[in-house]
């Protein structure tokens, strides 16, 4: 499974032009601060020992889990920056074609156009 175009011809038209939004979401990765995050720390230790993918997994994990506990996110999309699984390179077209046909693109689009994107239950009740 992966996002992108479907085979067989089917599937949605391309966008003619890109969208500043899309410019934005692709450069988190520049302005969050979390770069030690999503692209990986440094293999070695202060003694010169090399750390297992495990240690560098679980500190990884420990940075993301503290960094979501001080903030209050609707939700975590995970996105592969690349094919290659190579720290530090970012493949626009494959970000954006997954953020597409993840929803993310069409849930920016929607809000833009002054749809709410959150409605109290009691209110959802009482409409339908």
């Amino acid at each position: 499974h992966g996002a992108g175009a479907p085979g067989m011809g089917g599937g949605l038209p391309a966008d003619p032009a890109p969208s500043p939004a899309v410019d934005r979401i692709v450069g988190l990765d520049q302005v969050s601060g979390m770069g030690d995050v999503s692209f990986g720390a440094s293999y070695k230790t202060k003694k010169g020992m090399f750390r297992t993918v495990g240690q560098l997994y679980k500190e990884s994990l420990a940075k993301l889990m503290a960094t979501l506990r001080n903030t209050n996110p609707n939700f975590v999309r995970c996105i592969i920056p690349n094919h290659e699984k190579r720290a530090g390179k970012l493949e626009p077209q494959l970000v954006l074609d997954q953020l597409r046909c993840n929803g993310v693109l069409e849930g920016i689009r929607i809000c833009r156009q002054g749809f709410p994107n959150r409605i109290i239950f009691q209110e959802f009740r009482q409409r339908y």
